[in-house]
């Protein structure tokens, strides 16, 4: 009985921690987004470079896939683009201290706007956080 009021604990206290480390990553993750919102507006490009990884990858809508180099031009450029939208919804998971996932819905600003449904994939090296890849698609409305 004693080994399993223990084994009960031990349970109870991983799932606090892990659910700990979720919400310091979750901030973590919603803090670099805010980093990178400030840094397309700023068109700073070495900070964007700096948080896409090395073999980063965006899938376009229409099926078009951009590598570091175009989708950093991108940004930096004058086209609207939802990176530096605030999201109508956003949910963050995290998979261990260096692995997350963020999936949301934006919508643009343009005199027909349009909704995206995206996905964006985060991994933490070195005590950074950089994207590997994202991709985003048209709602149907």
């Amino acid at each position: 009985m004693r080994s399993r009021a223990i084994a009960i604990v031990v349970i109870a206290l991983a799932a606090i921690s892990a659910s700990a480390q979720d919400t310091k990553t979750e901030k973590e993750i919603k803090g670099l987004r805010a980093e990178i919102v400030a840094a397309i507006k700023e068109k700073n490009k070495k900070f964007l470079d700096s948080r896409l990884a090395d073999g980063f990858t965006h899938t376009h809508a229409s099926g078009k896939v951009d590598d570091k180099q175009a989708r950093v031009t991108m940004l930096i450029s004058d086209s609207q683009t939802i990176d530096a939208l605030e999201p109508e919804a956003i949910s963050i998971k995290a998979f261990g201290k260096d692995l997350a996932v963020a999936q949301g819905r934006t919508r643009t600003k343009e005199a027909s706007p349009k909704t995206y449904q995206w996905t964006v994939v985060y991994q933490k090296a070195n005590g950074i956080w950089r994207i590997v890849l994202s991709h985003a698609s048209p709602v149907v409305e």
